[in-house]
């Protein structure tokens, strides 16, 4: 099981199987705002896949993500899937707890 004990954004490859085939690591990156297409892109190209999913790894407080967060990555997963990238999730975690931002992101498209 992969478990991030450092803070940082951590992007993960998912092969064809759906398994995760290769992990990268940027320890400057603490939110999604930093992260542009050309480096998933890159990314991808290095671990062999067009599917990855990023978990957030911020050392801050505790909170549930805000919705400038989830509009960032709703722009980002639209500009990767452009550069044929699927960013299939965003997970944040802050203290003990985490965030699909998928699933907040669905949850607010219904609301």
């Amino acid at each position: 099981m992969f478990v991030p004990a450092d803070a940082g954004m951590f992007v993960l490859g998912i092969d064809a199987a759906g398994e995760v085939c290769g992990v990268g690591r940027n320890p400057r990156h603490r939110s999604l705002s930093w992260l542009k297409v050309w480096e998933l892109v890159e990314l991808a190209a290095e671990l062999g896949t067009s599917r990855l999913a990023i978990v957030v790894r911020s050392g801050g407080r505790a909170g549930r993500p805000s919705s400038h967060e989830l509009t960032v990555f709703t722009e980002l997963r639209a500009r990767a899937r452009r550069a044929g990238i699927v960013v299939v999730d965003c997970v944040v975690w802050r203290g003990e707890e985490w965030w699909s931002l998928r699933t907040l992101d669905e949850g607010r498209i219904g609301a």
